[in-house]
């Protein structure tokens, strides 16, 4: 998976191996930033996702389910790969006003847990992506004409990424 910002691999079933108590599956940019599930947790319906930001780095939670951290990669990485593209800085308590315009990529519940809630409009062919980490929004469409009505109809401080 190819984007603006990150290359992600996801290591094929005969290449996991264990190390330091974590099976690493995805990694990006030359594999400096991984992403691993615990061994021990592989037979849970959706286990917790693990994160490091090089490959000697500590291991820290990145996400409650597999199932959300795979939304939000897939969803972070369509939004880097549409035309037009605008960000802005939100804190979480202003996610009801994108809450009432977009709906949840999946659903709200499986994103839970996670570092990032990812978005979409279908009928507007919108989609957006939130950093709980940055407070950042980034928002993408289809059409330049669908974005900044989004921005008329949210007040959010979008400016073109």
């Amino acid at each position: 998976m190819s984007g603006h910002e990150h290359t992600f691999r996801v290591s094929a079933p005969e290449h996991l191996s264990v190390e330091d108590g974590y099976m690493a599956f995805c990694g990006e940019n030359r594999w400096s930033a991984q992403w691993s599930v615990c061994p021990d947790d592989v037979g849970w319906p959706d286990p917790r996702v693990h994160g490091r930001s090089e490959p000697s780095g500590k291991w820290y939670s990145e996400s409650r389910r597999l199932s959300s951290f795979l939304i939000n990669v897939a969803g972070r990485q369509a939004v880097r790969s549409l035309p037009h593209q605008a960000t802005c800085r939100i804190r979480e308590q202003q996610l009801g006003v994108v809450e009432s315009l977009l709906g949840y990529l999946g659903s709200h519940e499986i994103q839970k847990g996670g570092d990032r809630l990812s978005f979409i409009d279908p009928s507007r062919r919108i989609l957006a992506s939130y950093s709980y980490n940055t407070d950042t929004l980034l928002v993408a469409a289809v059409d330049l004409t669908a974005l900044e009505s989004l921005h008329e109809s949210s007040g959010l401080p979008l400016k073109p990424a």
